[in-house]
């Protein structure tokens, strides 16, 4: 999730991206990795006994679906301005509150180091290929790990319960 973010961030508004220069991009991933720890060490046990590890898996996984979603609108609000205005700085913050409890379960963080190293160079990939021959409007990268995430989704409601 993080290589998409910092692609669609890094691009030029005209291409779909927000434009924002490399400082920008590092003050905005350390902050949320440095929230993220906090309401880890500080709130992930509780909610796990809570809510159990599958309702917090099959949360993570609809968070991600809606993540991936907000992407083109992101790109709507970011032409239409011509920047990041307050839409789109609405936007980045529902996207990383409602991706933060897509790391709460471990097996996912186990199965995510292995897929770390393979998913940026495809998600850049695709997204390159996305943006240079216009498939689905530049979006079809968003549509493709939307589906990915809707079927972990569907996968998690396989889970005992």
């Amino acid at each position: 999730m993080a290589c998409t973010y910092v692609l669609v961030y890094s691009t030029s508004v005209p291409l779909g991206g927000l434009g924002f220069e490399p400082y920008r991009i590092g003050v905005i991933m350390g902050t949320w990795d440095l929230i993220n720890a906090v309401f880890q060490l500080t709130c992930l046990g509780w909610l796990l006994r809570r809510f159990g590890p599958r309702k917090i898996q099959v949360f993570a996984l609809f968070s991600y679906c809606v993540v991936l979603a907000l992407y083109p609108v992101l790109s709507f609000f970011a032409r239409r301005a011509a920047g990041a205005d307050g839409f789109v700085w609405a936007i980045i913050v529902v996207q990383l509150t409602r991706s933060s409890l897509g790391t709460v379960i471990g097996l996912a963080q186990a199965i995510g180091g292995v897929m770390r190293g393979l998913a940026p160079t495809v998600a850049s990939s695709l997204y390159s290929v996305s943006l240079e021959r216009k498939l689905a409007g530049g979006n079809l990268v968003f549509m493709v790990l939307f589906m990915i995430s809707a079927i972990g989704l569907h996968m998690t409601f396989l889970m005992p319960n």
